[in-house]
């Protein structure tokens, strides 16, 4: 089972298992919008009146808005998991949970220029934390390098399988375009060429 937040009758958005209890993370107003659902549920999904999910029935799509709504939901998949976060062992002392909101990432990065610049340690926390610690330059920077890894791994991947929906819909392959979320493989080629661009981007290195 998985949690979701349904608004107006329609899946809204699928909460990540780290946000869970919902309502110490969002607040009870918020968790009064969530439900359980079965783990195949995803977003555009809708809730009948007795509690039960029924999958949107995409009729009469063009390609041209298929292209367009499986890129939409794809960006906003990967933004979801971008903020959703990443593992690291930064302070050595075992993996600790990393969340990435819009503030944490640009603060993430400002701390990093700030290392860059001399600083010999700044203040950072895991997600387990209400306060801030200390962390060394090294240990910052070694952070700073997995989550900028994390990120551009899910920005790639997203445009990958926005090209799979383009090329599946061109192909009129409309029905298996409809199905591409984040969840799904990519194709063998496509995974190589993703799993290039994305060493490419790393390789030049972490800012």
């Amino acid at each position: 089972m998985r949690i979701v937040r349904v608004e107006n009758g329609t899946v809204a958005e699928i909460i990540p298992e780290y946000a869970i209890p919902v309502e110490i993370w969002y607040g009870s107003e918020f968790a009064s919008q969530c439900v359980e659902a079965p783990d195949e549920v995803e977003q555009g999904w809708t809730r009948n009146k007795d509690g039960s999910f029924k999958e949107p029935t995409m009729v009469n799509q063009t390609a041209v808005e298929i292209k367009e709504e499986r890129s939409t939901a794809i960006k906003a998949a990967c933004a979801e998991a971008i903020i959703g976060g990443f593992d690291a062992d930064a302070l050595g002392r075992g993996m600790l949970h990393y969340t990435l909101t819009q503030i944490q990432q640009r603060d993430l990065q400002t701390q990093y220029v700030a290392i860059q610049a001399g600083a010999t340690e700044v203040l950072w926390r895991d997600s387990s934390r209400v306060t801030h610690e200390v962390y060394t330059a090294a240990q910052f920077t070694a952070l700073f390098q997995t989550g900028y890894a994390y990120i551009i791994s899910c920005k790639i991947r997203s445009d990958w399988l926005e090209q799979l929906v383009h090329d599946l819909a061109d192909a009129d392959k409309l029905t298996e375009a409809t199905k591409v979320g984040w969840d799904t493989t990519l194709p063998e080629d496509y995974q190589t060429q993703c799993n290039a661009q994305i060493a490419a981007m790393l390789g030049n290195g972490n800012g």
